[in-house]
């Protein structure tokens, strides 16, 4: 299903011929929108490099991702030394004390513009980032995995939010059962695609499940 089709669907279950047609687009971002605040989604991770430059303007300073982020999962580069990976700290920015002018050990957000690092680089360095990233709207091509995979919760929270302008309010009470229902098989779903063949066997304190990540003195986890 994409966005056209869906939005003919909202219009066909609202049933009120064309009153609604002018703030349906809107109301189908808002529940996006809420969809995407309640519960991170397994189809919302990204995972990109970013490039560090001794010679960019700031180099201890990358922008946000465009669409903006919801939370990060973890970043990383890989040490020449050891081969191994050495992970970055979220820190709190009045913890820092100083430039160390070495690979950095943290980093913290401004505002929702900019991530800074605590340490400048001397040389070039990619940094491995795993975020979560939040939609555009509408979406590219008319489709986007919502409309794909989880339509009747889309549409359980697009009726509910044309409640009041449909002069509908049992509406709410109606398709708040069904989103009820639809986000507990998503949330389910999404949890059994996280888990999908994972090792769930237990390691040692200070050594990770994979032998290319254990941890080492002096490494940085």
């Amino acid at each position: 299903m994409n966005l056209t089709d869906f939005t003919a669907m909202v219009k066909d279950e609202a049933n009120k011929g064309d009153r609604l047609d002018a703030i349906i687009p809107a109301r189908v971002a808002l529940a996006v929108q809420r969809l995407e605040r309640r519960y991170t989604l397994k189809y919302m991770e990204r995972f990109v490099i970013l490039s560090l430059d001794p010679d960019a303007t700031e180099p201890r300073a990358v922008q946000f991702p465009a669409n903006g982020m919801k939370g990060t999962n973890f970043m990383r580069y890989s040490c020449v030394r050891t081969g191994r990976y050495r992970y970055l700290h979220h820190v709190d920015a009045g913890d820092v004390t100083g430039d160390a002018a070495c690979n950095p050990t943290g980093y913290w957000f401004d505002g929702v513009k900019y991530i800074w690092f605590d340490n400048s680089v001397q040389e070039a360095l990619d940094l491995e980032f795993s975020f979560n990233e939040k939609s555009t709207w509408p979406p590219a091509n008319d489709e986007h995995w919502l409309l794909a995979n989880a339509a009747d919760c889309l549409l359980a929270e697009t009726m509910m939010l044309l409640a009041t302008r449909a002069r509908a309010p049992e509406w709410k009470q109606l398709y708040g059962d069904m989103l009820n229902t639809a986000q507990s098989d998503l949330f389910r779903e999404d949890n059994e695609l996280r888990n999908a063949d994972m090792d769930t066997v237990m390691v040692p304190p200070g050594a990770d499940r994979y032998s290319n990540r254990n941890r080492y003195p002096g490494d940085t986890v």
